[in-house]
């Protein structure tokens, strides 16, 4: 995922955010509303206040004591009822735009092209989708919303206190600026800081889940030592940012809060000095101290929010960089229809990074034929394979599937017509029977039950006390390697494609369990075109025909025992005697 863009401002974030405020621009007009309500109720209170002290200091007003002390409970009370009103509904604001940024991440997940998401970091994006979305919420409300509510409260309780006594606001005016300044200069570095611990923090998270994979091999190669001094390393790393950034920011408030000192000791003594002069009531200083505590308050929430606001456009900016990433683009919107499953690939070429992976490659598969693609690495199986599920489009030539081309047809009737079973078998967390759905969510439990009975997978079914609802843990860990492919190939026979690729789904298995696998095939799949790449000789030799690539082409092709007695490369390819 790109991490350039350092320009990256709050306009900037306010413009890509805006997207999704489309459809709750009622409800933060609204929460502003509140908002700014409550700060005009503040801004009263001590007035009040004020008020009520010089009644009774000056005036020995006993009812207009009791009157005004009546209307400051009934607006103390209406304010909490106000400020609970105003926090439920911010949390199901929250809840909901977050959720909208989360799906919309998600579904752009599903349809970025592949090699962009192979070549991100699986930590990035986790945190992207799962943790950056909340912030996103946080830069309208409080970044923005607060923002102005503070600043137009720092606004309201300096005009009162100009009104009331222009000396000392002059003097205030003398103070704020600094605390401004110092805020605004902070904030290049911090977010300097902030860029390099999400950096960090997302390739932390992806080494982590890879480690959590491989912690089987990792106890095998005797390498615990090794992975916990880099578990450790990584954590240094992150936590000296994370003190880096604490540390400045702390610098700074502590550099707020002398100079709201110093603010605060000077208008103190010269408010006091006023008071013992006559020229300000102790009611009016009382109501000055007050909003200054208030104007105080308001300054050092706009610097934390200052702060905060760094830390979050660089959350805001991942989420941007993620949507920014390429997109499957639809070749057509005709929809594929497929009755017979013949197969032709017409001059085909496929360039990737300047080196040629298919060069011209012509073939053509019959219809229910069942063909074997070999070769060495690299020769190009995987990437005609990719090709006819539209994970890869050629540089030019055609492909043509019951004489309609690819380039025409949309990727979802594409991929509904051809099914894939790879050797790294999908697996959810989840019952036998929620698995196998995934080939086709409408199926009927009649319908499920048919298709186990000729893929052979109720044989090990019905070995399991909860049969078919039996929960198989996190990517299918209480299963073998042959139970899980057994669930696969179940699983696309369910979702019932004319044709089927089977890419290398059985290299890692032993000899009686591909056995096994090999006669639920032939069971399940006779009225089907079956394309088997494969650097075994036993699924190869289950097949019509072998077709032999080298250098992105076609040399060889013929039955496998034909193959076997007149190919020499073939012979070398499986290791073979004559």
């Amino acid at each position: 995922m790109k991490k350039d863009d350092n320009h990256f401002g709050i306009l900037d974030s306010i413009r890509f955010l805006r997207v999704y405020l489309k459809n709750y621009k009622i409800s933060f007009v609204l929460f502003a509303i509140g908002w700014m309500l409550e700060g005009l109720l503040q801004l009263l209170l001590p007035v009040l206040f004020g008020v009520l002290i010089d009644e009774m200091v000056y005036y020995k007003n006993i009812d207009v004591f009791l009157d005004i002390s009546l209307v400051i409970m009934i607006f103390s009370l209406f304010l909490c009822t106000l400020y609970f009103v105003i926090y439920t509904y911010f949390n199901q604001i929250v809840g909901k735009y977050t959720f909208d940024i989360k799906m919309d991440l998600y579904d752009h997940l599903l349809s970025v092209k592949n090699n962009y998401v192979d070549d991100s970091r699986a930590g990035d994006i986790i945190t992207t989708i799962q943790n950056y979305t909340h912030e996103c919420v946080l830069i309208i409300t409080r970044n923005l919303v607060y923002t102005i509510y503070c600043t137009l409260m720092i606004l309201l309780f300096s005009t009162y206190i100009f009104f009331v006594n222009w000396k000392i606001g002059v003097l205030f005016m003398v103070f704020a600026p600094i605390s401004t300044y110092i805020t605004l200069k902070s904030g290049k570095k911090i977010r300097g800081y902030s860029n390099q611990y999400r950096s960090v923090y997302g390739s932390y998270i992806g080494w982590l889940f890879e480690m959590l994979n491989g912690k089987k091999d990792v106890r095998l190669l005797g390498a615990q030592n090794i992975v916990r001094k880099m578990f450790t390393r990584r954590h240094k790393e992150l936590f000296s940012l994370e003190i880096k950034k604490n540390m400045y920011s702390l610098n700074l408030t502590n550099s707020i809060e002398i100079v709201n000192v110093l603010m605060q000791v000077s208008i103190f003594g010269f408010g006091a000095y006023l008071a013992s002069k006559g020229d300000l009531t102790v009611g009016a200083l009382i109501v000055i101290i007050a909003f200054f505590a208030e104007i105080n308050s308001n300054i050092l929430f706009l610097h934390g929010y200052y702060v905060d606001l760094q830390d979050r456009l660089t959350a805001v900016k991942y989420i941007k960089n993620f949507k920014d990433l390429p997109t499957e683009s639809e070749a057509g919107e005709r929809s594929l229809v497929v009755h017979d499953g013949e197969i032709e690939f017409q001059d085909v070429q496929f360039t990737y990074s300047s080196e040629n992976i298919l060069n011209n490659l012509s073939l053509h598969i019959k219809a229910g034929e069942k063909v074997a693609i070999v070769g060495k690495s690299g020769s190009g199986k995987s990437t005609l394979a990719n090709m006819l599920i539209a994970f890869l489009k050629p540089s030019k030539g055609n492909i043509l599937i019951d004489g309609q081309q690819l380039s025409d047809c949309s990727h979802k009737s594409i991929r509904s017509c051809v099914g894939v079973v790879q050797q790294s078998v999908l697996m959810f967390d989840g019952t036998i029977r929620e698995n196998i759905r995934l080939g086709n969510l409408k199926a009927t439990d009649i319908e499920l039950l048919e298709v186990c009975e000729k893929t052979g997978i109720m044989e090990f079914v019905n070995s399991l006390e909860k049969g078919l609802d039996t929960v198989i843990g996190s990517k299918g860990v209480s299963l073998s390697g042959g139970q899980k492919q057994m669930i696969a190939i179940t699983r696309i026979f369910l979702k019932n494609p004319k044709i089927i690729i089977f890419d290398e789904a059985t290299s890692s298995l032993d000899m009686e369990t591909e056995s096994r696998l090999h006669e639920s095939w032939s069971k399940a799949f006779t009225d089907r075109t079956i394309i088997v790449i494969s650097h075994n000789l036993a699924s190869v030799k289950l097949c019509d025909r072998v077709i032999l690539c080298e250098g992105g082409q076609v040399i060889e092709e013929g039955e496998p025992n034909e193959m076997h007695r007149t190919s020499q490369r073939y012979r070398e390819l499986f290791s073979l005697n004559m």
